[in-house]
């Protein structure tokens, strides 16, 4: 079979086409450009403006959650405004929504009409109708914030946030957050985030003042040994270290998959998390996290800045 050039030359187009595809598509998977039930459910559930233009539907892994999550966007020809929402690719569970279609400056207004009592009823009206409220959270901010709209003036809006608590103890980074328009009483963002472990530890063992030395210690030695290994600048971080701000708290940690993938450990720990930021000026503005477990005192991870 004798194959011309100019065959050869469409043929090869066509494989580099298909392997663009591939390596494009790799990690996230498109659905179908057609609106399919589910868009047709949550536009339903929301109350999605009619106007609002369906962009695409697509399944990934979302590290945030830890889970295969469904990513819907909407655009609407207003300002391009932007309407976002994730969904657990399993259960469907609401876990994210952004309609920035609903703050729009146009649509809405800039005054407050909103008493906060009213909001907060609003607020937990949306994630009952959405999710659910478990029980180990706990109502643990009622703020007001001045936001610029998208034709640069301020408008307002209340946000909520629940936080999980263990013991009177909160976990970091379990909560659920709420921001609703305070002219309209509209919901207009939404985030969902808990795992539910169940601790590995809960009794505090250490103090405070013992897990500040424990994590001087930790660092001190880590710089010690990068001297031994002829790093020059390593005994600036000590010396640093002896006037750097402290910061410490005592919550309930549960380690995000790139932190176990460099030794942190998994499941819900109780630990003192020990910040140092550094004042001299060649670390100005430079922090390292030392994660303590309050029980025994062991180091469980070490993160800093960039």
């Amino acid at each position: 079979m004798i194959v011309s050039k100019k065959s050869c030359k469409v043929l090869v187009t066509l494989i580099v086409i298909c392997l663009s595809i591939s390596i494009i598509t790799i990690g996230v998977k498109t659905l179908t450009p057609e609106k399919p039930e589910l868009v047709k459910k949550i536009e339903r559930l929301l109350n999605i403006s009619g106007e609002a233009h369906f962009i695409f539907i697509r399944e990934y892994y979302d590290p945030l959650w830890e889970r295969k999550v469904i990513w819907i966007h909407w655009k609407t020809p207003i300002h391009n405004h932007g309407i976002d929402v994730k969904i657990d690719a399993i259960s469907h569970e609401i876990l994210f929504y952004s309609n920035n279609h609903k703050r729009c400056i146009l649509l809405a207004g800039s005054d407050i009409k909103i008493s906060q009592n009213k909001a907060l009823e609003k607020a937990k009206e949306f994630i009952l109708k959405v999710s659910s409220i478990p029980p180990d959270f706990i109502l643990s901010n009622c703020t007001m914030v001045k936001v610029r709209g998208c034709t640069q003036e301020f408008y307002y809006e209340y946000l909520f946030e629940w936080s999980r608590i263990i013991n009177g103890i909160s976990v970091e980074g379990e909560l659920i957050r709420v921001h609703l328009h305070a002219n309209t009483g509209e919901v207009v963002g939404y985030c969902k985030i808990y795992h539910g472990d169940k601790p590995m530890n809960s009794e505090v063992r250490i103090s405070r003042d013992q897990a500040i030395s424990i994590a001087k210690d930790f660092i001190i030695k880590k710089q010690e040994a990068l001297i031994e290994r002829g790093y020059p600048f390593a005994h600036l971080m000590i010396k640093a270290l002896q006037t750097a701000k402290v910061e410490v708290k005592l919550k309930y940690v549960r380690f995000r998959s790139i932190q176990i993938e460099h030794g942190a450990p998994k499941g819900l720990w109780l630990c003192w998390i020990v910040k140092f930021t550094f004042t001299e000026d060649f670390l100005a503005n430079k922090w390292v996290k030392i994660y303590v477990q309050a029980t025994t005192g062991e180091v469980l991870y070490a993160s800093s800045c960039k």
